[in-house]
């Protein structure tokens, strides 16, 4: 476009950055990270503390996001609020900018466009996103006026977005190493191609040194990246009911567009970007859950404008085509996501405002702060028992720290669900086994109370905690010993001198998938380590989508059934089976095992058979015996009388909006006046539901037509993948005294049509007694 458009101004640059500074400040997000006691905002106050407090601990920290994340999720700590906010204003400045000279805007319709368009995308483009961006525009800067500043600062964001989060890392620098492929490829300049190729692998490194002015950590902390990366496909994903169709049809436009005998510069963009849309759409369909599956839906957006903006001939056909692209995916997104996610904001100053003048809004963040930080106090004698000796948490929330002021000495993979591979796990069992140790460990029972099992044993989706990481488990418990129990925490303390754990395998075998399978005779505990190995079809799945989802299926001797998911990689370590640990801080919550089996939803992705070999582990230290069975269960046992048990196997569909037939039981004959424990309720059924469906199963007691107590929970948070039968399981309370009829049944209260069968009531009487 003319400059000339601009009457009277002759420097349309100082245009592009007022306009830059102006839609910044306006666009401004609020940047503040919201603390909480889940697992992700743990990780914002870990990195933001670090940076503040202890920076190089984070050197031998192997974590998806990196010593810089504080700049993405910043909190009101020392002042990394201000510092995030400043980066956030800068990104945004530098986009706006970076955008406006890319589209050379003038005075003129397209450039109103342009306008419109650079607005929408500084909403909807998050922060990764906006970071990637800003490293793919000033790259095509570079290519256009040959200016080194442009390829220096796109350099210099892509480091800054490998320390802050690796997989912001990976997608800036598939845009440089594109482009010096293109380089290679286009122009033949094959000197300046791998000058460029090895010299930014050396500016990685010298950020290494510049963080932690050592090189100590740094082929550990890749090593461990790569692991992370290679493991999270399996551990991290998420199965919702996928319209292929409508994502096939996304995919075939972006693959179509090479055909379409583009422009020399359109083609450069979308060559830059190929890589970029692989890695975004592993992020976004791994997790796929409402935040991270609109990253691709923004991202392919985006780059078709920039095609479209360069494009002088064909640009109608890359807009059809780009439409249709994101109209398929929107549908599928539609489909797994049960509300809208494409919202606008009001253009305003506030959030400018109220991040760089004055306001209470970081008065505000400290105050919650401070008082989700009291849901973790620890009890005045266990507080004074630690003093000022280091300590971890287990498994992952740290706030035991920060609201006691403790000396934490944390381990590699901070999170115990993280540690995705057995090179992982041993990193965090070598650190438990080393004189870097913590003295103890605050191992937190579901604070939340997350677990659908009502477990306290909970990890992430659906899987259990003892197999995250076993080498690590063993670990603990041969070098801790239980020193306090309280509701909501234990305390492990360093033993002087290790217990052994010896593991004695056995009954190497080879069974099929989705069977069930009785478990061996056993000592202490029981462990299953399982080799299980993917097809050339599950390794092409695991490469361009995600691997499918293997869940251990288990049924008690009280013939419940519970289901976990687990990674195959640390599977080969074992899988803890049984006694199913419920709790650490109860003495007598285990659970008996009888039978199990490997279930998958697509066995075809995987070898016929599966390989496994048992060990059965036992303690050698018989002066520690007695305590050790408090933490294993292992001579613990519950038994109960079975007062009732009312069964219905046959399929029943529950329409929306509807209630299933509801089973009914006489409650007279058990109030007896000498008896006033609660009853225990145990339900169980196998529901089928969509990704949308939402259902709840209701327990009621009425005395006549009076309704005397009513509880429900929810029935779809059981479910692993939709439209597949999965296993659920409730567990409730009545009191003997109230009402003379319990009434079970299932309500559905989403718009899909549910099914349920095989369900069960039982009305039990506990009785824990001890070997």
């Amino acid at each position: 476009m003319p400059t000339d458009n601009f009457p009277n101004i002759r420097h349309r640059q100082l245009i592009y950055i007022i306009l830059a500074v102006v839609l910044g400040a306006i666009l401004f997000p609020d940047t503040l990270s919201r603390y909480n006691l889940m697992i992700d905002p743990q990780i914002h106050w870990v990195f933001n503390s670090l940076w503040i407090d202890n920076f190089a601990a984070t050197q031998k920290i192997i974590f998806p996001h990196g010593p810089l994340s504080f700049l993405e999720f910043p909190l009101s700590i020392g002042n990394n609020l201000l510092s995030a906010d400043v980066f956030r204003l800068v990104l945004l400045i530098i986009f706006f900018y970076s955008l406006a000279s890319f589209c050379r805007l003038a005075l003129d319709k397209k450039s109103f466009i342009t306008l419109i368009a650079m607005f929408l995308f500084g909403q909807f483009l998050d922060f990764e996103s906006l970071l990637a961006a800003n490293v793919l525009l000033l790259v095509l800067l570079f290519d256009r006026y040959n200016k080194l500043y442009y390829l220096l600062s796109a350099m210099g964001l892509a480091l800054i977005s490998i320390y802050i989060k690796i997989s912001i890392g990976i997608i800036s620098t598939t845009f440089l190493f594109s482009y010096f492929i293109y380089i290679l490829a286009q122009h033949r300049t094959l000197k300046t191609s791998l000058l460029y190729l090895s010299f930014f692998p050396f500016l990685i490194f010298l950020v290494w040194l510049i963080l932690y002015q050592t090189p100590t950590g740094f082929v550990d902390y890749w090593i461990g990246l790569k692991e992370l990366t290679l493991g999270n496909s399996e551990s991290a994903s998420l199965y919702p009911d996928n319209n292929w169709f409508a994502l096939s049809l996304s995919i075939i436009c972006i693959l179509a567009v090479p055909f379409l005998k583009l422009e020399k510069k359109t083609n450069l963009i979308y060559w830059l970007c190929i890589l970029s849309f692989l890695a975004i759409w592993k992020h976004s369909m791994s997790r796929q859950d409402a935040w991270h599956i609109m990253k691709f839906f923004y991202w392919v957006g985006f780059v078709s404008f920039l095609m479209i903006s360069a494009e002088s001939k064909y640009w109608k056909k890359i807009s059809i085509i780009s439409i249709l692209c994101l109209a398929a995916y929107y549908i599928n997104v539609r489909q797994v996501i049960p509300y809208p996610l494409l919202q606008l904001q009001k253009p305003s100053f506030h959030n400018f405002h109220e991040a760089f003048f004055f306001s209470d809004k970081k008065e505000n963040a400290i105050k919650r702060m401070e008082k989700e930080f009291a849901k973790c106090t620890l009890e005045a004698n266990d507080l004074q028992l630690i003093g000022n000796a280091s300590v971890d948490c287990y498994p992952y929330n740290y706030c035991f720290v920060a609201s006691n002021d403790l000396s934490w000495q944390p381990r590699s993979v901070i999170q115990s669900y993280a540690a995705y591979t057995p090179y992982l796990d041993k990193k965090n069992a070598d650190h438990f086994a080393s004189e870097l140790s913590p003295e103890y460990i605050i191992w937190e029972m579901d604070i939340l109370q997350r677990d659908r099992w009502k477990l306290s044993m909970t990890s992430i989706d659906g899987r259990y905690l003892l197999h995250d990481e076993p080498q690590t488990i063993a670990t603990i418990l041969s070098r801790y010993k239980i020193i306090s129990k309280k509701d909501n925490y234990i305390i492990l303390k360093k033993r002087e001198n290790a217990i052994t754990i010896v593991s004695n395998k056995f009954i190497v075998e080879e069974f099929q998938w989705n069977t069930w399978q009785e478990i061996p005779p056993y000592k202490d505990y029981l462990s299953l380590h399982l080799d299980i190995k993917k097809s050339i079809l599950g390794k092409l799945k695991s490469t361009l989508y995600k691997s499918d989802a293997l869940y251990l299926l288990l049924e008690s001797e009280e013939g419940e059934f519970i289901k976990f998911r687990f990674s195959s990689a640390n599977a080969k370590e074992g899988l803890w089976v049984s006694p199913l640990l419920n709790s650490l801080n109860k003495d007598g919550e285990a659970i008996s095992i009888k039978a199990f089996s490997i279930v998958c939803n697509n066995p075809s992705l995987f070898s016929n058979t599966i390989s496994a070999d048992w060990s059965s582990s036992e303690f050698l230290d018989q002066d520690e015996l007695l305590e050790l069975n408090t933490i294993t269960a292992i001579k613990s046992t519950k038994s109960f009388t079975n007062i009732i048990s009312k069964k219905k196997l046959a399929e029943e569909a529950v329409n929306k909006g509807k209630f299933s037939t509801p089973m009914e039981i006489d409650l007279i004959p058990y109030q007896q006046d000498s008896i006033i424990e609660p009853l225990e309720i145990r339900i169980q059924a196998d529901a089928r539901m969509s990704c949308l469906s939402k259902a709840l199963v209701v327990i009621e007691v009425l005395e006549g037509k009076e309704r005397v107590y009513w509880e429900s929970y929810a029935l779809d948070k059981f479910v692993n993948q939709c439209n597949q039968w999965e296993p659920t399981l409730g567990i409730n309370y009545i009191e003997r005294n109230k009402g003379n009829l319990l009434k079970v049944y299932i309500w559905n209260t989403g718009k899909e049509t549910i099914s349920i069968k095989n369900l069960s009531v039982n009305l039990i009487q506990r009785n824990t007694t001890k070997d």
